[in-house]
């Protein structure tokens, strides 16, 4: 005799269709009808929560086109939906998870060190700019017009004394640690992917820079975050030292002086500072996922639909980065949120 399991699951499990009786009473003080909620049923819902959960999870989590999430619907749980009804399912659950989701941005606020990055954004043809910020665990999107310094300044504020940003060499970034008061880390990958690029164009010249730039960041790596102030003094020599070779290309020499003059100050924080990372690859990996989506949706049709989908995105992915179920994690959250009001 020998034990054998198998994992198996009904393939077709139809929806349950749940009649209640709501009994009614008039309210003097509010002057209308009140009744009691419905459990596990959103306000002027026709599904229930767990369809619509998984509805958001099918289509922002997962990117399943809407054609085929009503295919799914009606092939598995025999419930007719049309493509309509999705995005009006999404809009009553960024209305659910409103609460939430500033308070996602509170706590990104106040976080210490913070990464960020942008990509842009289509909303009925015409160009946006898509927005993220990572701290604490925590995956937030935005969505807006501007390119400038004008939205991570409204998202993140003024800076308490110490807190950093890792970010790419964007302009935006330098003129919102100007105005707001952040330290910068710039991000290595960026620089070394920059120097890679001359030194495919440039030949000799660029790889000398290339070669040299990433000596100089392995040596950093290496001081494992316990750099002394002597050796930080060090490594930005290191970097002065490239701009005494004369260079005839004007791009590689601007490239050199730009990060031994402009830019040498944020080069090496994370060298002193163990909560800081030396590159940006977290926003580059978290971003990636929404750029999947626009290249399935094509962007958003509307306003309230590119915030709908920064919204709950944000929620999703800040689930996934603590490497929760999703589902579970939105149910839970909803559960949390609906008690403390």
């Amino acid at each position: 005799i020998r034990a054998r399991f198998v994992t198996t699951i009904r393939i077709i499990n139809p929806a349950q269709v749940i009649k209640y009786f709501l009994h009614r009473k008039w309210c003097h003080k509010c002057k209308k009808l009140v009744e009691r909620e419905v459990p596990g049923a959103l306000p002027n819902a026709r599904f229930g929560l767990n369809i619509m959960l998984l509805v958001m999870y099918l289509h922002l989590a997962l990117r399943v086109p809407g054609a085929k999430i009503c295919e799914y619907f009606r092939t598995i749980h025999d419930i007719k939906m049309s493509k309509g009804e999705i995005p009006h399912i999404l809009t009553q659950l960024t209305r659910e998870y409103g609460d939430y989701y500033a308070h996602l941005e509170r706590l990104v606020r106040a976080a210490r060190v913070k990464y960020t990055d942008s990509t842009s954004w289509r909303i009925k043809g015409k160009n946006y700019t898509a927005w993220v910020f990572i701290a604490a665990g925590i995956v937030l999107y935005k969505i807006s017009k501007s390119t400038s310094h004008k939205m991570p300044l409204h998202v993140l504020g003024k800076a308490i004394k110490g807190m950093t940003l890792v970010v790419d060499r964007h302009s935006a970034y330098r003129t919102l640690a100007r105005k707001a008061g952040y330290i910068l880390q710039l991000c290595w990958s960026h620089i070394l992917e920059d120097s890679r690029e001359l030194k495919h164009a440039f030949g000799a010249e660029g790889k000398y820079v290339h070669e040299n730039l990433k000596r100089i960041f392995a040596l950093a790596k290496s001081l494992n975050h316990q750099a002394t102030p002597e050796q930080v003094d060090q490594l930005k020599g290191e970097i002065l030292q490239l701009t005494y070779k004369h260079y005839k290309h004007t791009t590689v020499r601007r490239f050199v002086n730009n990060l031994a003059h402009r830019d040498l100050e944020d080069l090496f924080r994370f060298t002193t500072d163990s909560s800081i990372d030396p590159t940006n690859n977290i926003s580059e990996r978290e971003l990636r996922h929404l750029v999947m989506i626009r290249r399935i949706s094509h962007g958003s049709r509307s306003r309230r639909g590119a915030n709908v989908t920064a919204q709950l995105t944000s929620i999703i992915q800040t689930l996934r980065l603590r490497k929760q179920n999703v589902l579970q994690g939105l149910q839970k959250i909803f559960t949390e949120f609906q008690t403390t009001e």
